[in-house]
């Protein structure tokens, strides 16, 4: 048994490789059915932002960013993408989208799957723009709320209103874009596969993930949901065994060694715990940490650009928050900026095209699962850990 499933490793690698060496892939636009999940996929990105509120909970609005696929051909006239991390007022320069573009359709055809993401603590929605930009140009539609009173813009709820309001959030939002889904008016109607919904999120974000999936206090978990990765998640002290293990769905779990906000062995303990499902995938970033899997930097290099110089931010209300951080993460980190967004690009889209399928992709979600593992080796790629669950051989960390 064993040998067959070597013998097919060593096939799909192969087959790989003949791509690679043929010059196909994620850069070359000439068509290729294969995009290295750390780069843009094949498809360009629109990009909408909207407010909705929720009657069951006393009209609690949200502010939603979402990320979709669309043809390359229709952005030819598009207007870039700016997010704004605080208020206008502020006079500070939005943050520019890596390629999203604004007002232009969603690509037709090929019915797609939905993925939530949750911020962190008192963040914003477009704070990790780097994935949700490249999980929409992979073919999925990519929705980000703003968790209202946890946010940047108002950071006023307690931890535990927060939490239960975050969980909430994840059900109102999904309900939402089925319900535009269902709508034969609306633009994404029959896009979207109403079963397969993956849901990620950063830090608190990663709290939300889960508690999306399992439930949190009276809240259900929700059934639509079909695999879930978390990174640098709130879990432990929060889920216990007995909740972790009734999750039956694909997990990932991501985080950095060099964490001081949420240590990485809150990610062993839920490896440790997640027996309920064998496709459970702990991954440790050597040398990264808490903030890395945002996108600080770029807040920073904003602030710059809106003319205060970074001597000048002791002085400067956005700048003093942004200081120590930005020092700590883009100046001093142990692993480059660049290469833990890159790695989570890999990581959390070869994770969802495993397990969450494009529909009517040429290539089968299978091939994905190498990029899963530090098997799979690039040049510059630094050291990583990573762990499955498996009915098989432990030993084995192959499909």
């Amino acid at each position: 048994m064993k040998q067959k499933l070597m013998t097919g490793k060593l096939c799909l690698a192969m087959v790989l490789m003949s791509f690679i060496a043929t010059g196909v892939n994620a850069g070359t636009n000439n068509g290729s059915p294969f995009y290295f999940p750390s780069e843009p996929g094949p498809y360009a990105v629109g990009y909408e932002t909207y407010q909705i509120s929720d009657s069951e909970r006393d009209g609690r609005t949200l502010l939603l960013d979402v990320w979709y696929p669309v043809r390359r051909v229709d952005t030819k006239d598009a207007a870039d993408a700016a997010y704004f991390f605080v208020p206008e007022s502020f006079g500070v320069d939005p943050l520019p989208a890596r390629f999203a573009k604004v007002d232009v359709p969603i690509a037709p055809r090929n019915v797609k799957n939905l993925i939530v993401f949750s911020h962190g603590n008192n963040s914003f929605s477009a704070q990790s723009i780097a994935l949700t930009e490249t999980l929409a140009s992979h073919g999925y539609v990519v929705v980000a709320p703003n968790h209202t009173g946890n946010t940047v813009f108002d950071p006023t709820d307690p931890f535990e209103v927060a939490a239960v309001n975050r969980v909430g959030d994840m059900g109102f939002v999904i309900d939402h874009i089925m319900a535009r889904n269902a709508d034969e008016q609306d633009s994404f109607f029959q896009q979207i596969n109403p079963d397969n919904v993956g849901v990620t999120g950063h830090s608190f974000g990663g709290f939300t993930t889960v508690g999306a999936a399992v439930g949190y206090e009276g809240i259900q978990g929700d059934p639509r949901i079909s695999a879930i990765a978390p990174v640098s998640g709130v879990i432990q002290n929060i889920f216990t065994p007995e909740q972790l293990a009734t999750i039956d769905i694909p997990v990932l779990l991501l985080g950095g060694t060099d964490d001081q906000v949420v240590p990485i062995e809150g990610n062993d303990y839920a490896y440790k715990n997640l027996v309920g499902e064998k496709s459970v995938h702990q991954v440790n970033l050597i040398g990264a940490n808490h903030e890395q899997f945002a996108v600080l930097c770029d807040l920073g290099d904003s602030l710059i650009n809106s003319g205060v110089a970074f001597e000048d931010w002791s002085t400067d209300f956005l700048g003093s928050l942004l200081l120590p951080r930005y020092t700590r993460v883009c100046l001093e980190a142990l692993l480059e900026y660049e290469t833990v967004e890159r790695l989570q690009n890999q990581y959390v889209v070869s994770f969802f095209r495993r397990y969450l399928p494009i529909s009517g992709s040429f290539w089968k979600s299978e091939p994905y699962g190498m990029f899963l593992f530090p098997d799979w080796k690039r040049q510059d790629k630094p050291d990583s850990k990573a762990w499955r669950k498996s009915g098989r051989d432990p030993s084995d960390l192959w499909y």
